[in-house]
């Protein structure tokens, strides 16, 4: 017996992030609709990752529990799609053994965060994208990024409060800035991250690439002081974008 694991893509404007809330619309309660309807059972699914409310993901996946079945397991993503609104979308269905987590079993993630760095606004893109009128220099980014990279203590970096330790200690893998045209691609690839911690790290390489901060990037990862830190960047431009696996843990049905 094998695990079915959906990946699924959505825009999180109109949702209150993935996990199931008592007052809002989450996406992880439109996919289990969705799921009840298709296999005529309410299946429990387990995500990747809590991403927050107005965030999007080019790349999610969950897993069902083992004892989920379906007849012909490469057509749930018509099945699913089919009674999913527009901006949730099954792209991919995988089987994996009955061990594996969507969350655990990743090795690491990555996020991007698009910036529109004009003057004008596209209101095409509103919220899909963070607009930033100020101009931006993408080699004075790219040198902001690179002192996250490493494995520190982020408390500093965390909108949630709590107590320094090896909690909070992650890893950096890459963190780099791309220009193409007036829009500025931040990308963050980590184990894993603290609360709101990509969102701040954006905020915090602006607002350093604009000479507003009192404190370098390593004195402020080492003050484990949120106060020390740039903004918190808003929701509408971070993407989950990739999520990385062992490899083999994942056939394509």
């Amino acid at each position: 017996m094998k695990k079915i694991v959906l990946k699924i893509s959505y825009k999180g404007c109109a949702y209150a992030g993935w996990q199931v809330q008592q007052n809002a619309v989450a996406i992880q309660q439109v996919v289990q609709d969705a799921v009840e309807k298709v296999f005529g059972y309410r299946y429990d699914i387990t995500g990747c990752s809590r991403t927050d409310s107005g965030v999007h993901a080019k790349e999610y996946f969950c897993h069902l529990p083992k004892e989920a079945s379906f007849p012909v397991v490469e057509r749930l993503p018509y099945a699913m799609n089919n009674v999913l609104p527009d901006d949730i979308a099954i792209t991919g269905v995988y089987l994996a053994e009955t061990d594996f987590h969507a969350r655990y079993s990743a090795l690491s993630k990555e996020y991007v965060y698009r910036i529109r760095n004009s003057r004008i606004r596209d209101p095409f893109t509103v919220g899909l994208e963070y607009s930033h009128f100020r101009f931006l220099d993408t080699d004075k980014l790219n040198s902001i990024c690179s002192e996250f990279i490493g494995k520190h203590d982020f408390t500093a970096l965390s909108g949630a409060k709590t107590a320094i330790g090896d909690e909070n200690v992650r890893s950096i893998l890459k963190c780099s800035a791309e220009r193409d045209g007036d829009i500025i691609t931040i990308s963050v690839t980590g184990d894993g991250f603290l609360y709101n911690m990509v969102r701040i790290i954006v905020g915090t390489v602006i607002e350093a690439c604009e000479d507003k901060l009192s404190l370098t990037i390593p004195e402020i990862i080492r003050s484990s002081d949120r106060k020390n830190a740039g903004f918190t960047a808003p929701a509408c431009g971070l993407y989950l974008n990739e999520v990385f696996y062992p490899e083999g843990a994942l056939i394509e049905a």
